[in-house]
Order: structure tokens, then sequence, then C-alpha cells
């Protein structure tokens, strides 16, 4: 999003780092959800693609980490 705006509107350094952090902690309540939905509602048949979606929560969270070590 900020991309497209960016266009538009630049944006500074303080903006990007809002962002991110932004992004950071809602990739990390999808983690608590999806951790939530592996103990307590899924049967033994799906764990494995609770495990993948998991997964893939961690290697999104990274990066918006690795983004705001860039910023």
């Amino acid at each position: 999003m900020t991309g497209i705006v960016g266009m538009i509107i630049p944006f500074g350094r303080t903006m990007d780092l809002v962002y991110a952090i932004g992004g950071c902690l809602l990739f990390s309540g999808y983690v608590v959800y999806d951790t939530y939905n592996i103990n307590n509602r899924l049967s033994p048949d799906e764990y494995i693609m609770a495990a993948i979606s998991l997964y893939l929560e961690y290697v999104l969270c990274s990066f918006v980490l690795l983004h705001i070590s860039n910023t």
C-alpha cells in the first residue's frame, strides 16, 4: 500500500517504520490465533495444513522484522 500511495504522497522513514511495526503486530496476532486453532479446534488429520500455515506466518513475520531492521 505504501508503494502506490507513496508515489502520490511521499512518506518518510517514520511512516515506513509505523507500517512495518503494524505488520509485525498483525502477523504476530495471526500466529497466536493459528496456534490456538491447532491446540483446540483441529483434528489430527488437519495438523499438517495448520503447521504449513503457521510456518508461512513465521516467514512473513520475519520479512516484516527484516523491513524494520532495514529502516
